[in-house]
């Protein structure tokens, strides 16, 4: 049988939502990426936005799992500016070779799904064998469990 690991940052807790339910569908271990400091309110939602803009790498906690034992790591990161959020760009930075197989889902309030998993598989350096995202207003209603059972069909080969 397969070993996932659900790799996750969220900053408001939608991509965090995601990531518990996807890990509990799987039997996957959980890897949530934290920072020693907040990024909720407003400043640090700005923070958050300028760090990604000009590209800068936040100092992360050292990883619970060693990615190299999976057989495939599952990537989950908010959308910022279009580009995944700065922790999980310091993650893939610090565990990119240790990677032997990706999938990546994204959660967001507007637009840039597709350019923000294109960026995370190529800072993975690998292309990730499936892809999901789910806006805000689907997790409010929760139009994105379909979503998410296609994923995980699409992970498991039972899709």
């Amino acid at each position: 049988m397969p070993k996932f690991l659900v790799v996750y940052y969220s900053r408001t807790g939608h991509t965090e939502q995601v990531a518990k339910a996807l890990a509990e569908k799987l039997g996957a271990d959980l890897e949530p990426i934290r920072e020693k400091r907040s990024r909720l309110g407003f400043l640090e939602y700005w923070r958050s936005g300028r760090e990604s803009f000009l590209g800068i790498l936040p100092t992360i906690e050292p990883s619970q799992h060693d990615p190299a034992g999976y057989d495939l790591v599952i990537l989950g990161s908010p959308v910022w500016a279009s580009q995944p959020s700065t922790p999980m760009r310091a993650y893939l930075a610090a565990h990119n070779n240790k990677l032997n197989s990706i999938a990546c889902f994204v959660t967001l309030g507007g637009s840039g799904a597709q350019k923000t998993l294109a960026r995370m598989a190529d800072a993975a350096g690998k292309p990730a064998i499936a892809t999901f995202s789910a806006t805000e207003r689907e997790l409010k209603t929760g139009a994105w469990m379909e979503g998410l059972e296609q994923f995980v069909g699409a992970i498991t080969g039972k899709g």
